[in-house]
């Protein structure tokens, strides 16, 4: 059962919030309510709740503030933005500071249902990292074990081996997060997948997926992911006879212009000469649908 902490200056709002779902049913339970951030800290201190939902415009210490001073205490907490419409643009940067969602004032129940759904799924993904992190601790705690125990005949353990092992241990871990990494931006060829709504799926900072991703493959996230891109787009190429524009679409260019020079650069050829390359070799020459140098770009 997830922990929900609710802070809210409108005891009306409270009251709504605690009794509009059933939340035992969806995994949840209410451990708190506060009617602004300085008594949100006071319980979360004591509580530490999995989840917040909280109001923007508060008295004392408002939901931005609140959501920041949070987020100095714990980076684990899911935080859910409630806001009123006229105070929807300054909901948005809550984003800023890792708020899970926001939602709009009336709550929604089937809105809120949903997020709640989302909110248990990710916490569920990220305690499933947690326990394979702990399987390697483990596994690197074991193999020192072992060698303590073999190294009452040699007269102590090596200190190198035992930073042999954690850095093995260490590099099957980034391996896994960059594999899957790749994964998900295959899956993604069809449009431009920001680097951190990347981490956020890997459940990892930007700057530390920045790192392992070019200490395991050379490269970094970009170039891969246009990379995959561009193979993407070689294959449309030589298998159909969409327009340039289109294929442009299809792998997350929003302009044409933008796509053919990156393909020049890195194929060394135009698509339309690529195209026209791959028709000679298939024996297409005299096929004008192919060889047309003008209207498909």
């Amino acid at each position: 059962m997830l922990g929900v902490l609710i802070v809210d200056d409108e005891k009306l709002m409270l009251d709504e919030l605690e009794s509009c779902i059933n939340w035992n049913s969806l995994g949840f339970s209410i451990v708190g309510r506060g009617q602004n951030g300085r008594d949100g800290l006071a319980i979360l201190e004591k509580l530490s709740p999995d989840v917040i939902i909280t109001d923007v415009k508060m008295p004392i210490m408002d939901g931005l503030v609140f959501t920041r001073k949070v987020r100095d205490r714990n980076r684990n907490v899911k935080i859910i933005i409630v806001s009123g419409y006229d105070e929807f643009d300054f909901a948005k940067r809550a984003l800023s500071v890792e708020a899970f969602a926001y939602i709009l004032k009336p709550v929604d129940t089937g809105e809120l249902k949903e997020v709640l759904k989302n909110v248990k799924e990710r916490c569920t993904q990220e305690n499933a990292l947690y326990h394979s992190n702990d399987d390697l601790v483990e596994k690197y705690l074991a193999s020192l074990l072992t060698e303590n125990n073999n190294a009452k005949k040699t007269g102590g353990i090596n200190p190198v081996n035992a930073d042999r092992k954690w850095a093995s241990d260490s590099a099957e871990r980034h391996n896994r997060i960059v594999q899957k990494a790749l994964m998900i931006l295959n899956e993604n060829a069809n449009r431009q997948l920001a680097i951190n709504e990347l981490a956020d799926q890997l459940f990892i900072s930007p700057s530390y997926l920045r790192t392992i991703f070019k200490e395991v493959t050379g490269d970094t996230v970009y170039d891969v992911q246009l990379r995959i891109k561009l193979d993407k787009a070689e294959k449309l190429l030589s298998g159909s006879n969409r327009k340039i524009k289109e294929i442009a679409g299809d792998i997350g260019f929003e302009y044409t212009s933008h796509f053919i020079a990156l393909f020049t650069k890195y194929k060394g050829m135009t698509p339309l000469e690529y195209r026209n390359m791959v028709a000679l070799k298939d024996g297409n020459t005299g096929d004008d649908k192919w060889l047309c140098p003008f209207g498909r770009e």
